[in-house]
C-alpha cells in the first residue's frame, strides 16, 4: 500500500503541483461538467487512474495485505475522490499542502503515519 500512497501523492502527482496548478485543475473540471468533449477526456483519464489503482490494490489483495473482500474498484473510486479532494483544498486554501495530506492518507491506510 505504501506504493499506492506514493504514487499517488508522490513527486509529479497533482498534490504535489503550486495552487495555480490546482487551480487549473478544478477549473479543467467545472468546464468537464459543461462540455461533453472535455467530460470525455476527463472520464477517459478517471478511467486510466482507476485501472491503475485498482490493480495495485488487486495485487496487495493477493499477498495478502487488503483482505479479498474489499472491492478494488470501488476502494480506487474512494483513494481517487480523496485525492480530488485535496485538490480543491489545494486551490482554495492557503495551508493546504502535501506535506500535511500525505501522512494522513498514509495514517488512514496503515493505521500510523508512513
Amino acid at each position: 500500500m505504501h506504493t499506492i500512497v506514493r504514487r499517488l501523492a508522490g513527486e509529479g502527482s497533482p498534490l504535489c503541483a503550486d495552487r495555480d496548478a490546482a487551480r487549473l485543475l478544478v477549473q479543467i473540471w467545472a468546464e468537464a461538467a459543461r462540455s461533453p468533449r472535455i467530460q470525455e477526456r476527463f472520464q477517459e483519464a478517471f478511467s486510466g487512474a482507476e485501472a491503475v489503482i485498482g490493480t495495485l490494490i488487486a495485487e496487495y489483495q493477493r499477498r495478502g495485505l487488503i483482505s479479498p473482500e474489499v472491492n478494488h474498484t470501488q476502494a480506487a473510486r474512494l483513494l481517487i475522490g480523496l485525492l480530488h479532494g485535496f485538490v480543491v483544498q489545494r486551490a482554495l486554501l492557503p495551508d493546504a499542502h502535501p506535506d500535511t495530506f500525505n501522512p494522513g492518507l498514509a495514517g488512514l491506510i496503515f493505521g500510523g503515519t508512513s
